[in-house]
C-alpha cells in the first residue's frame, strides 16, 4: 500500500511539473502530499532545487531566462505581468535577459521592498487595454507598454541605450509605434519621464521611421548582420534615397515590382542614379527577393562597399 501510495504521489508530481514548466511551489507540493522531510529529501539528493521563496524547480529543467521568469511568476501570486526588460526579452525585443526577473503587480501589492528572492517587483499603474499580452504562455506588457515603462524609468545612459534599442527593435515590428507612442504621452501629460520618451522617439527618423514593408526588412536586416543602421528616405539634391549610409556616400534603392516596374520607373531611376553619382554617391539596387535568397551575399556586398570608401577616405 505504501509503495502504491508513492507511485501516486510520484506521478502526480511529474504531471505538474510537465504542466508548470518545472516549478512547483511548498503549498502544492503539501497539497500533493508532499510534507517537509520529502521536500527536504528531494533538495539534497538534488531532485529539486530553489528557485525563488518558498518555491522550487526540477533540476532535470536546465537553467534559463525563461525558466527562471516563469520560477518568479510561480512564487510571486500577485503578479500580473512580467515588466520591463523582462517583457523585452521574452518578446525578443533584446538579447540579454535581466539578472532577476522583473514582475509588475498592483502598486498596493509591491510594498516598500522591490527586490524579493528570485525576482524583482514593480509596481504597474495605469494599465490601458491591449498594455498586457500572452506571449508564450506568460502574460507580458505589450511592446507599446515596454516601450514607454524603459524610456520613462531610465535615469542613466545605459538605461536610456536599453530603452532606445528596445525601442528600434519594436519600431522595425511595427513602424506605427513611435506616433503611437507619442499619444500616449500627449493623454498622460503629468507622468514622469514623458520628455525621455519624446527624445527617443525623437531619434528615431533618419533611422527607423520607414515608408514601405521593405524598407521596415532592411533596417532589420542590417541590425541582424552588424552593418550600420542607414538612414531611409533620405534627401540628397532634392532626391530621396531608400536607405543612405551618409559616412560612406553609399545609397541603397529598394525595389519592388509594384513601384519600379514599367518603362517609366525604369528610365526614372538610372535618371536618378545618374545625378547622385554626379555629386560623389554610390547607389546600388536591392530587390525584396534577392534580400531574401542571399542575404550573406548581400550583407558581404555592402560590407565591402563601406570598407572601400573607407579607405578611399583614407587615402
Amino acid at each position: 500500500m505504501d509503495a502504491f501510495f508513492e507511485n501516486e504521489r510520484r506521478r502526480a508530481l511529474i504531471a505538474h511539473l510537465s504542466e508548470h514548466h518545472g516549478n512547483v511551489s511548498r503549498v502544492e507540493l503539501r497539497a500533493l502530499w508532499f510534507g517537509r522531510t520529502a521536500i527536504e529529501t528531494m533538495l539534497r539528493v538534488g531532485a529539486l532545487e530553489p528557485a525563488g521563496r518558498a518555491t522550487y524547480r526540477s533540476a532535470l529543467v536546465p537553467r534559463s531566462p525563461d525558466g527562471a521568469l516563469r520560477a518568479a511568476f510561480h512564487a510571486c501570486r500577485p503578479a500580473m505581468a512580467a515588466v520591463l526588460m523582462s517583457s523585452a526579452y521574452a518578446q525578443g525585443l533584446c538579447s540579454d535577459a535581466p539578472p532577476l526577473p522583473q514582475l509588475g503587480a498592483a502598486p498596493e501589492s509591491v510594498g516598500a521592498k522591490r527586490r524579493r528572492p528570485g525576482y524583482d517587483l514593480h509596481p504597474l499603474t495605469k494599465v490601458l487595454d491591449g498594455d498586457l499580452i500572452e506571449h508564450d504562455d506568460l502574460v507580458v506588457t505589450s511592446p507599446l507598454r515596454t516601450c514607454l515603462d524603459l524610456s520613462r524609468r531610465a535615469r542613466n545612459q545605459g538605461q536610456r541605450n536599453l530603452a532606445g534599442a528596445v525601442l528600434r527593435a519594436a519600431t522595425r515590428a511595427d513602424d506605427t509605434l513611435p506616433g503611437t507612442l507619442l499619444r500616449r504621452v500627449a493623454e498622460q501629460p503629468r507622468v514622469p519621464g514623458n520628455q525621455m520618451v519624446r527624445d527617443l522617439v525623437a531619434e528615431l527618423p533618419g533611422t527607423l521611421l520607414t515608408k514601405s514593408p521593405l524598407e521596415v526588412e532592411f533596417v532589420g536586416f542590417c541590425a541582424d548582420h552588424g552593418l550600420p543602421l542607414p538612414l531611409t528616405n533620405h534627401v540628397v539634391i532634392g532626391i530621396e534615397i531608400d536607405a543612405a549610409f551618409l559616412a560612406a556616400r553609399l545609397g541603397v534603392e529598394l525595389d519592388t515590382k509594384t513601384y519600379h516596374g514599367g518603362d517609366d520607373p525604369f528610365e526614372r531611376d538610372r535618371a536618378r542614379d545618374a545625378a547622385l553619382m554626379c555629386v560623389g554617391w554610390r547607389i546600388i539596387r536591392i530587390t525584396w527577393e534577392r534580400l531574401r535568397r542571399e542575404p550573406e551575399l548581400v550583407a558581404e556586398q555592402i560590407r565591402q562597399l563601406l570598407a572601400q570608401r573607407t579607405v578611399d577616405a583614407g587615402d
